[in-house]
């Protein structure tokens, strides 16, 4: 499944989806990537290949993996890269409403 990943595509009616996971232990957030339900290991160097990523990690990575440039894309969406996907995850979070994990003092 790595070879895959590797081309730039995957095949005609395969899914790629990505999981954001809460870790108790260190009160932070992770990503995992799914291919045909298939956790696979995260490519690029900010990842190392695993099957979890740091978050703050993981936003690098898709950043630099970006097919526009930062500015073109500015240009194109009014926002910078990062302000998109922040608000996207934030409107997750969002949606997620009394079922977010209270952290316990």
């Amino acid at each position: 499944m790595q070879n895959i990943l590797e081309k730039g595509f995957v095949p005609y009616s395969s899914q790629l989806q990505y999981e954001l996971h809460y870790q108790k232990s260190t009160e932070s957030y992770t990503v995992a990537m799914l291919y045909n339900w298939e956790e696979i290991p995260i490519p690029g160097p900010q990842c190392n290949n695993t099957k979890r990523c740091p978050y703050p990690l993981f936003v690098k990575y898709i950043s630099e993996a970006m097919i526009y440039e930062p500015s073109t894309f500015t240009e194109i969406c009014g926002q910078t890269p990062q302000e998109v996907f922040n608000a996207r995850v934030d409107n997750f979070m969002a949606t997620l409403g009394e079922a977010k994990i209270v952290k316990k003092n």
